[in-house]
């Protein structure tokens, strides 16, 4: 229908003329999938509930893994972190001492030029080593995240499973 003019009610109103279709048209009233249903062998295989139960499992013991494994990039980032504000915070103090004053960014800048006397690195290298430890951390929260989300999954197929066999 089209919108009725000033004289004309929704009831009076002239229709649409549509086109005739052509075989190229899209049937945007017909079905999405136009695979056959019977054929069956483009069709994801089901799962069985033993198959189900073996995926968590293994979803689990991946975790676990991987949950060590972030212990351990978030004990090293927050040494790391540790030892670049310690020598950030060393050389801040020296220049503070001296009543200097100087910007943030240009103590930042000056602590990350000196070499740290405790480690023997410079503070680019004792920056670099915080962010890059850091960004590991992050990766495999992410990773636990995203094994947590599939691990929900599965359980969400198994109880369906569960509803579906009684």
């Amino acid at each position: 229908m089209t919108r009725p003019g000033p004289d004309e009610s929704w009831e009076t109103a002239t229709p649409v003329q549509r086109r005739p279709r052509s075989a190229g048209d899209i049937d945007r009233n017909g079905p999405l999938n136009t695979r056959n249903r019977s054929d069956d062998s483009m069709a994801p295989p089901l799962l069985s509930m033993g198959e189900v139960e073996v995926r968590i499992l293994q979803a689990d013991d991946q975790l676990a893994t991987l949950a060590e494994s972030h212990m351990g990039f978030a004990d090293a980032a927050a040494n790391a972190e540790a030892d670049w504000k310690s020598h950030r915070d060393r050389v801040i103090l020296r220049v503070a001492a001296t009543g200097d004053r100087t910007a943030a960014d240009t103590r930042e800048a000056m602590a990350r030029q000196e070499v740290d006397p405790v480690t023997k690195k410079s503070g680019d290298d004792l920056y670099r080593e915080y962010k890059v430890t850091e960004a590991a951390a992050e990766s495999s929260a992410r990773a636990m995240r995203s094994l947590e989300a599939r691990l929900n999954a599965f359980q969400t197929i198994s109880a369906n499973l569960r509803r579906v066999a009684t």
